[in-house]
């Protein structure tokens, strides 16, 4: 793909000029020490088609530079905001034009794509997937039999189909629709999480992969098919499930390049995520500390801190009647009925 010289293309803008060539020794691949570059643009200069650009300017870079390969994050607080800035980048690759012609044939144009993914939230994720993907990885997994996933996956799937059969009722139904696809992801990903932890993991072949790669989209970072991430700044924070665990890439940042889009806007988000994880580091400590040496009970704290950590990556709450609550986990045994509800809203 002889075709990695944006900056030289005609439509340039100033701010490409200035990403691309005036700060590129500073914030490019070859680059070891990390940095912080905030740029103040008015509304409407085209920050977010720059950053766009510049995407695809470092994929096409690699193609000269394969050794200098690196993670892309983008991250804003509007689920709307991401969305729309991920299909605008597949859309540049499929549209974007170089002397008049189409910049890349329909091959570089697959090629390219394939390196891109979009992180929704745990229950999009699964409510936009087709039942036989869902099935599949059931079946990859030995879930099938699974009474509790199956008795999940029953009820989601009965109120979804509701919703597409009445549409007048998706407002209705949208809170109780993403509270099941949530309650079925977390029971699947838990499962499978612990599987491929364990002594006896499934061996999965390339074709089993683009199952999963359905399922649990963050995996192809993990295993370095895509390397451009597109994600809402809770998700970054709270991290992305793969096959053996969570993955928090702001942990992970060494050598990647980080685009977050209106920043100024994001000191909300931060400041929400940042007293949901005080609240479950207090869940613990409170719970754990407080026992009465019931090991089934203690783990069952665990289990629903779990829980916790997975409807706080998705945007949810912790209830402010948190320890209230707490008190009565005594009772409660591994994987206690309803406990993925009782201290969210």
């Amino acid at each position: 793909m002889n075709k990695n010289n944006p900056e030289k293309s005609s439509t340039q803008s100033p701010l490409d000029h200035l990403l691309q060539e005036e700060l590129w020794p500073h914030i490019g691949p070859a680059v070891e020490a990390g940095c912080l570059l905030l740029l103040p643009a008015q509304t409407g200069i085209g920050k977010t088609h720059t950053i766009k650009n510049t995407i695809l300017h470092e994929l096409l870079a690699e193609q000269s530079e394969p050794s200098q390969r690196r993670t892309l994050y983008y991250i804003t607080n509007s689920v709307d905001n991401v969305y729309q800035t991920y299909l605008d980048v597949i859309e540049l690759i499929e549209t974007q034009k170089l002397n008049g012609s189409p910049r890349f044939t329909p091959t570089e144009q697959a090629l390219l794509k394939q390196q891109i993914v979009y992180l929704p939230s745990q229950s999009n994720q699964l409510i936009a997937l087709a039942d036989h993907v869902v099935d599949r990885v059931l079946e990859l997994f030995e879930l099938v039999d699974d009474k509790q996933i199956q008795q999940a996956l029953r009820r989601f799937r009965r109120v979804r189909d509701t919703v597409h059969k009445y549409p007048e009722t998706t407002a209705g139904f949208q809170e109780t629709l993403q509270d099941e696809a949530n309650s079925v992801y977390r029971l699947v990903v838990n499962q499978i999480q612990a599987r491929q932890r364990s002594e006896n993991p499934i061996d999965l072949s390339e074709s089993d992969h683009k199952f999963l790669d359905e399922f649990l989209p963050g995996n192809r970072l993990e295993r370095q098919t895509a390397r451009v991430c597109f994600m809402t700044t809770r998700k970054f924070l709270a991290g992305y499930q793969t096959l053996k665990s969570r993955v928090h890439p702001i942990r992970e940042l060494k050598g990647a390049l980080l685009f977050i889009d209106e920043f100024d806007r994001q000191n909300e988000i931060v400041l929400a995520y940042m007293a949901d994880q005080k609240a479950v580091d207090a869940l613990v400590h409170h719970a754990l500390l407080g026992g009465n040496g019931d090991l089934a009970a203690d783990l069952g704290v665990l289990a629903l801190v779990g829980a916790v950590l997975g409807a706080v990556a998705d945007g949810q709450r912790v209830a402010a009647g948190l320890f209230e609550e707490i008190h009565g986990l005594h009772r409660i045994g591994i994987g206690g009925s309803g406990a993925e509800h009782m201290i969210l809203h």
